[in-house]
């Protein structure tokens, strides 16, 4: 007895062309969420999206190179899926607007895909894409093992809507974690400097012509036998110099 192989399709050009974009890749990539933990933030859209579409299923999925990783996972015990058969490759190829699959086993597209021949039995899909810098790096979807009616212009709208939401979440935290990256490399630097100038015993200064105030560390005062302060003005300093060098020092100074 021989047995059937089932293939499946290769993702049509113009999918597949979306899906490898130079651009859209570059800033998926970039937001370096690939393989991150589990984060409530996500996982409350997810589950707002399955309830305000009254389905059983709904993923946060980012669509990269060679597989469609899912950020959220609300009523599915997976991880992620090959792009090969990912119905979000589809959406995000489609345009900015929400795809609608009301019968994948009726779509000539889906009826052999695996997710919907396989244990999954993928029937309903309808997914918005989620649009970062300009660049659709996957959908916020939901999904239902029974076929569905198309859902109305509002539910489309709200699922949009949650899209956009998970959107910004994706920018604001890579703009959280850039801002932590370059706060701790200042930190690195500033103790670095500090640490250069105390072996020196050099002072740092910074002084605003405007406000004749300059803004400096303790060694600068201390050096001018001054009160200790941060900020000092310019002509205190001047004051304390030996008058024969003030000319030479203001000048040097600005």
């Amino acid at each position: 007895m021989t047995g059937k192989t089932q293939t499946v399709p290769e993702l049509p050009a113009e999918v597949a062309r979306a899906v490898k974009d130079v651009d859209r890749l570059a800033v998926l990539h970039g937001l370096e969420m690939l393989d991150t933990a589990a984060d409530p933030d996500f996982d409350r859209v997810s589950s707002l999206a399955a309830a305000v579409m009254q389905v059983p299923m709904a993923l946060v999925t980012l669509v990269d190179l060679e597989r469609q990783w899912f950020k959220s996972c609300f009523g599915l015990d997976e991880a992620e899926t090959a792009t090969d058969v990912s119905f979000c490759a589809h959406a995000i190829a489609a345009g900015d607007e929400p795809m609608v699959v009301v019968d994948a086993t009726t779509d000539p597209r889906f009826k052999t895909n695996p997710l919907v021949t396989g244990k999954h039995h993928v029937r309903f899909y309808a997914g918005a894409p989620m649009i970062v810098a300009g660049a659709r790096i996957g959908t916020l979807c939901v999904l239902d093992r029974s076929p569905h009616g198309f859902p109305s212009h509002a539910e489309l709208d709200q699922l949009k809507s949650l899209a956009g939401l998970a959107a910004s979440l994706f920018t604001l935290k890579d703009a959280t974690r850039s801002g932590a990256i370059a706060e701790a490399a200042l930190v690195r630097e500033e103790k670095r400097r500090a640490i250069a100038l105390d072996a020196a015993s050099l002072a740092s200064w910074a002084w605003d012509i405007r406000t004749d105030i300059i803004e400096c560390d303790t060694l600068m005062s201390e050096l001018f036998n001054l009160p200790r302060s941060n900020r000092l003005r310019a002509r205190d300093i001047l004051t304390a110099i030996d008058p024969r060098d003030v000319y030479q020092t203001e000048t040097r100074f600005r």
